[in-house]
């Protein structure tokens, strides 16, 4: 588990599925030290029986090699001793009763077995977790060891497989997710750090879609891919419309009094006269993908409790990729007239790749080297704009 639980060792849970005509009069063979389930009619079951372990993690993982280059000599020993506590660490073990075939569909049967445990285990941890007030994550497989083992074996006899097989169940390890930086990645990762201090008013929209990713890709959270989805595209449609009034020279406190409070009037009454395109709610673009399919799916989630499914989850990473794709190539087509937030938003590169990057552009950027810094400029109308806006509440 990702976490211990206090769940005493030895503990037994059976959760009672459909109709097993192939079991019927079958006289269950158990493993040691437990007894058979008592089935009424014949019937697949899962059960769970929890472990108590312990493990022992080295003092230091991954340090000394650091530690024999900064600290002087003699301050670490050479072979560190043992930590004088082991950390606690609960298993779970799952058995399930499935009628098997021998076949091409073998690997599907353990996979769609091992999910069917799991659907059981969570619902047996979350009354766990309500009923001790164990602030524990939701188990999915993300969350769990990217190798689980499984054997199988006859449930009228001791016959057993002759090994234990793995089952993989995700790619989360360990690894750095590219090559080592180079020369043109830190120049990238400079100009963005300057930006950040700065207080770019675009950052949170990175953070927010980076923790969607995630949430779906790294905890197997897709209720929390869609709420971070709705939130990233919500924050994006607001930084590029306060970004083309501050640009505009619009009056911060004006603007907070003129600016529509609701979404749907931000929309159409504010970006799309000055963005253009199709911003239609109730249409096939991207636009109308958000409003009619993430929004309310999203509002399920956080007014009915609702768990979204990984295909939602999948979908709202991809709708959200859909708006962040319209907006940018708004902007670029509108470069011309918003310099500066085109500028900001797509980078040089992207207006590259857009076919927008000009000299009146060129000669944009050069002019800014005397001007007002845009970063900070665009963050200080911001900062005023929220004030003046709650004010007015």
């Amino acid at each position: 588990m990702p976490t211990p639980l206090s769940i005493p060792k030895g503990t037994v849970y059976t959760f009672l599925g459909e109709r097993l005509p192939d079991v019927e009069a079958m006289i269950f063979t158990p493993v040691a030290d437990t007894r058979p389930p008592q089935l009424m009619q014949p019937r697949s079951f899962v059960s769970f029986r929890f472990w108590q372990t312990e493990i022992s993690p080295k003092l230091w993982p991954g340090l000394d090699v650091v530690f024999q280059y900064v600290l002087p000599k003699g301050t670490v020993p050479a072979n560190p001793w043992p930590p004088s506590a082991s950390l606690p660490q609960t298993v779970v073990e799952a058995t399930a009763l499935v009628s098997y075939r021998l076949g091409p569909d073998g690997d599907e049967l353990v996979s769609r077995t091992f999910d069917d445990c799991l659907g059981k285990l969570r619902t047996l941890l979350t009354a766990y977790a309500v009923s001790t007030h164990h602030a524990m994550p939701a188990i999915t497989r993300e969350r769990l060891p990217f190798l689980i083992p499984w054997i199988s074996r006859s449930p009228t006899a001791d016959e057993w497989d002759p090994h234990l097989s793995m089952m993989h169940l995700h790619l989360n390890v360990a690894v750095p997710p590219t090559e080592h930086l180079g020369a043109d990645d830190f120049t990238r990762l400079n100009s963005i750090l300057s930006r950040v201090v700065r207080g770019d008013v675009l950052t949170a929209y990175s953070l927010h879609r980076m923790r969607a990713a995630r949430a779906f890709c790294l905890e197997g959270d897709y209720s929390e891919a869609v709420l971070y989805c709705q939130i990233a595209i919500e924050v994006f449609l607001d930084a590029v419309l306060y970004l083309l009034l501050w640009e505009q020279g619009a009056d911060p406190a004006s603007s907070a009094a003129s600016v529509p409070t609701q979404l749907r009037s931000r929309i159409g009454l504010s970006l799309a006269p000055r963005l253009g395109g199709s911003w239609s709610l109730g249409g096939g673009g991207a636009i109308a993908a958000w409003w009619k399919e993430l929004r309310p799916l999203r509002n399920r989630v956080v007014h009915a409790a609702y768990v979204a499914s990984v295909d939602e989850g999948e979908r709202a990473l991809k709708i959200t990729q859909t708006v962040d794709t319209f907006l940018r190539r708004r902007l670029a087509e509108r470069a011309p007239k918003f310099p500066k937030t085109a500028l900001l938003v797509l980078g040089v590169p992207g207006l590259e790749r857009h076919k927008r990057w000009s000299k009146r552009l060129s000669a944009v950027v050069d002019m800014s080297a005397s001007e007002d810094d845009w970063v900070k400029a665009a963050a200080a109308w911001r900062a005023a704009f929220d004030a003046a806006r709650l004010d007015l509440s």
